[in-house]
């Protein structure tokens, strides 16, 4: 049982830092995904980037 409760831990650990779709999107709209506050005004892209960052367009 405790094995599974590892295994468990394990795949939502690899949900939270494995990048997903969005950073995918994003590169497609012409943006990158950036840490909050590094983005021009007017250039964020509404499309959600992983790791609590901002799609923004390319400089």
């Amino acid at each position: 049982m405790r094995i599974l409760y590892l295994l468990f831990a394990v795949f939502l650990f690899v949900l939270q830092i494995a990048p997903g779709q969005s950073s995918r999107e994003c590169w497609n709209r012409g943006g990158d995904c950036r840490p909050h506050g590094s983005c021009r005004p007017g250039s964020v892209i509404p499309v959600r980037c992983p790791y609590r960052t901002v799609c923004c367009r390319r400089r």
